[in-house]
């Protein structure tokens, strides 16, 4: 599962504003302004596994718990660039906090611990591609 977010992904053209997506097995879906409507993404979790709506309203709950000013402040980082991606990640049940960029900024990959520990940076920008990885 992977539920990720971005106040203003670069998408190779422009911004996609309130950017989020939800990959979970083989779905996928994107809420996007620049290719499509954000509703498109709406329709596709409607219709999709209740595995996504639930990955879905976990996103929704970290969104309104703040959680990149909770990253900002527990990392000690005065600015994030709202080109920066930050998801939760969880493969073979071993979660992971990635912040990627998505045109600028930081990357880092952290587990937890007692604490987050950082365990590596992205040397690229974080794939959401439909195609399964």
């Amino acid at each position: 599962m992977i539920v990720a977010s971005c106040p203003a992904r670069f998408n190779g053209v422009s911004n996609d504003v309130d950017w989020r997506a939800v990959r979970v097995g083989s779905f996928f879906s994107e809420r996007q302004d620049y290719i499509e409507r954000p509703e498109v993404h709406d329709n596709r979790l409607r219709h999709g596994p209740e595995s996504a709506r639930m990955a879905n309203r976990v996103l929704e709950t970290l969104e309104a718990g703040g959680w990149r000013l909770l990253y900002q402040q527990a990392f000690g980082y005065e600015y994030l660039s709202p080109e920066e991606i930050i998801a939760l990640v969880v493969e073979s049940s071993q979660p992971r906090l990635v912040l990627s960029n998505s045109y600028n900024g930081k990357s880092a990959v952290y587990v937890p611990a007692k604490d987050l520990v950082h365990i590596n940076c992205c040397d690229r920008p974080l794939s959401f591609d439909p195609a399964p990885q």
